[in-house]
């Protein structure tokens, strides 16, 4: 018997010896090619690092135009030409990427070109203060008069000298219709845009300064002191004044979400304080209707303390009056005919007309209602779907999930969809100025957006009428945005530029194999444009990171969560402590997103925030009715006033209404939205410059009027 269990053991045991001998024969393989897999990615980041930290950089302030590999030769060489042509102070060299095979242009500036551009596009300096001191409109005659003006390199930044290249290229255009390999370019529109519209170019960026980002880097993504304190200076400096005016306005909403946090995290404890469930009811409406009060007021504080805090960077860079160098930028896919201005007399685009306008319009404003009332509809029957499944289902059921996952499928697509509806339709409405266009797409994605994101809680608020589900799906916006934002802005586009810059080396790696292992005759024909494969330059590597168009989603995002705040934070007092600390994620995410995962931007002229200040202060006169509205729903006056009937508290709250936009009102009257000092010193700046031009004038006098020796 013994025997027996002993030989059974022991086939048991063989067996598992031969069960695992068999499977691991059978992974063998796969565990083998995951080795090598493993083994691979090592030696590339290992290559990557090296040859990132060896790469040559250009030191020059250039931009970057990139052709497609649609673009011919031909087109190619008409192209830089025209440039040439057009723009005789551009100095344009080709530049091959022969480890992505596409061909570029290199576009750098001469003194002349900068000095002549900085008066054409009036930028404001800094003037020598024997001539009055302060910030004037340079010119190249008063050239002298301005401080460090000797060197004309050191004069102008690296993102203005790049923005005076940005400038004289969309200038170029043509004044009568021209082909070339079979494409046809017609006049009026900036020729670059024309390109890009047929398919000729792909980007158009200019180079990081690497010694600058550097010092930006350690500025501005390192050290914990900086959470609260963005170097608006720097950042304004490398990114131009309109990325800097989004952070200092992210910095001081930041500082401001304080009061609200505080506040509301108070309230939320006293909310829960109470034992009676009767009572607690009471004190539930007392902290709705406090907390709501509170911020309406705060939002119209937070906004006129903001107008004036703009008003003083504005002053700081110089651009609080400048008008015209902020707003009068044009918009290069313009299209327009050319004619005699009716001022100067010199050849330029000539204005649409209004009936054109019109006409326009009349395309434009039926298809955007339509896609509206589209994404609406869409919604709401997603509810109703939502509601009959709730209705004729348990919830544990697995089609109870299907609702939430069916919603955000919907909104995902309609956003996307309605995105490219409202830039196709910005960009027929034909506008003349870069700020119309702009100001034209924010509208319309801000109608959108709000419907996206707020009609889900005006639904449950007012329909449902259900404050727990509210109150949850608030905070469940609150938390998941910030993830989202997170995952979005910061973790994708670095994930992605790195593995771009890795597949980049790679292809460099092999290319300098090939070249090493034949003949230096046959190396010749790899690379892009017949060029053997050269180092690794500057252009080609940042050729393949994320481009940052504009601040427009950064905004939306701020909008969008600004009026979670006021709009329905009676119902949940954390919300504004929710928005503090994912504005403490968002300036980290923001700043290492632009220093580290993005082609630099061109750099923006910009006075203020522009639409946006509009956008804000209309959810907070939005918030007024709302958050009244919910009082009217979930405020149970019959507890407070048993005698009062459902038609004197509808009353109550429209004279409530009133008087909190009365309070608004005085508000912003009562605080002016320029500083004193403010206005004081542009008078002090401008008299000295009077009196220092009066000098001037009476010494060139004197001296013209003295007798000259024979």
């Amino acid at each position: 018997m013994d025997s027996w269990r002993r030989r059974i053991k022991r086939t048991q045991s063989e067996l598992r010896h031969r069960a695992l001998d068999n499977l691991w024969s059978t992974l063998r393989p796969t565990a083998n090619a995951v080795g090598r897999k493993v083994s691979k990615v090592h030696a590339g980041l290992n290559r990557y690092h090296s040859i990132m930290d060896s790469a040559v950089l250009d030191s020059s302030v250039s931009v970057v135009i990139v052709f497609k590999r649609k673009a011919s030769p031909v087109i190619q060489k008409w192209l830089r030409d025209k440039i040439e042509q057009e723009a005789p102070d551009l100095l344009v060299e080709s530049l091959p990427f022969p480890h992505r095979k596409r061909d570029a242009l290199l576009v750098g500036i001469s003194e002349e070109g900068l000095l002549m551009g900085a008066e054409e596009r009036m930028l404001e300096k800094k003037v020598k203060s024997e001539y009055g001191g302060g910030l004037r409109r340079f010119t190249v005659q008063d050239r002298e008069c301005f401080v460090d003006s000797e060197s004309v390199k050191g004069f102008f930044s690296t993102s203005e000298q790049q923005g005076m290249i940005a400038y004289f290229l969309t200038t170029i255009r043509l004044s009568e219709r021209e082909a070339c390999d079979g494409i046809t370019f017609n006049p009026g529109t900036a020729l670059l845009a024309m390109a890009q519209c047929k398919g000729l170019l792909g980007q158009v960026f200019p180079l990081h300064s690497k010694a600058e980002l550097e010092a930006l880097r350690n500025r501005w993504t390192k050290g914990k002191r900086l959470v609260f304190f963005q170097p608006l200076g720097e950042i304004r400096d490398y990114f131009g004044q309109k990325i800097s005016f989004y952070f200092a306005w992210l910095q001081f909403y930041c500082w401001s979400l304080i009061a609200p946090a505080i506040f509301g995290s108070i309230l939320y404890m006293t909310l829960y304080s109470s034992a009676s469930t009767q009572e607690e009811m009471k004190r539930e409406c007392l902290v709705a209707a406090t907390l709501s009060l509170f911020n309406v007021i705060w939002s119209s504080v937070f906004l006129e303390m903001w107008k004036r805090r703009s008003s003083e960077i504005a002053y700081s860079w110089g651009v609080l009056d400048s008008k015209v160098q902020c707003d009068s930028e044009m918009n290069p896919f313009f299209k327009s005919t050319l004619g005699p201005c009716p001022v100067t007399g010199a050849i330029q685009l000539q204005p649409i007309g209004l009936v054109e306008r019109a006409k326009k319009h009349c395309v434009t404003v039926p298809i955007m209602v339509l896609s509206l009332a589209v994404s609406i509809g869409a919604v709401l029957a997603t509810y109703q779907i939502r509601d009959y499944i709730e209705t004729n289902y348990s919830r544990d059921s697995y089609v109870a999930a299907l609702p939430q996952i069916l919603l955000s499928v919907v909104i995902v697509a309609l956003s996307i969809i309605y995105r490219k509806v409202a830039h196709w339709s910005t960009m027929y409405e034909n506008h003349r100025l870069k700020s119309d266009v702009d100001s034209s797409l924010i509208t319309k994605l801000l109608v959108f957006q709000f419907l996206n994101s707020f009609l889900t809680l005006f639904y449950i608020a007012f329909w449902r009428q259900d404050l727990d589900e509210l109150r949850t799906q608030l905070a469940a916006f609150l938390v998941t945005r910030q993830l989202v934002s997170i995952a979005k802005e910061t973790v994708l586009p670095f994930a992605k530029q790195y593995i771009k810059k890795m597949f980049l080396v790679e292809q460099f790696h092999k290319n300098k194999q090939i070249e090493d292992s034949v003949d230096q005759d046959d190396a010749e024909e790899f690379g892009a444009s017949g060029k053997a494969a050269s180092d690794l330059s500057a252009p080609e590597l940042e050729s393949v990171m994320g481009y940052y168009s504009d601040t427009v989603d950064d905004y939306m995002e701020m909008w969008i969560q600004f009026g979670y705040v006021v709009l329905f934070s009676g119902a949940f007092p954390l919300a504004g402590a929710l928005a503090f600390v994912n504005n403490i994620f968002e300036m980290r995410t923001d700043s290492f997103k632009l220093s580290f995962s993005m082609q630099r931007p061109f750099a923006a002229d910009a006075q203020n925030i522009g639409v946006w200040q509009v956008a804000f202060e209309a959810l907070g006169y939005i918030a007024v009715a709302v958050n009244c509205a919910m009082l009217l729903v979930f405020g149970r006056f019959e507890q407070w006033l048993p005698g009062l009937s459902y038609v004197h508290v509808i009353i109550l709250l429209v004279v409530a209404d009133h008087v909190v936009l009365a309070i608004k009102a005085g508000i912003m009257h009562a605080i002016p939205d320029v500083p004193a000092w403010v206005t004081l010193e542009l008078a002090r700046t401008r008299h000295s410059q009077q009196e220092a031009l009066l000098r001037e004038w009476r010494s060139s006098q004197d001296r013209s009027s003295a007798p000259t020796d024979l």
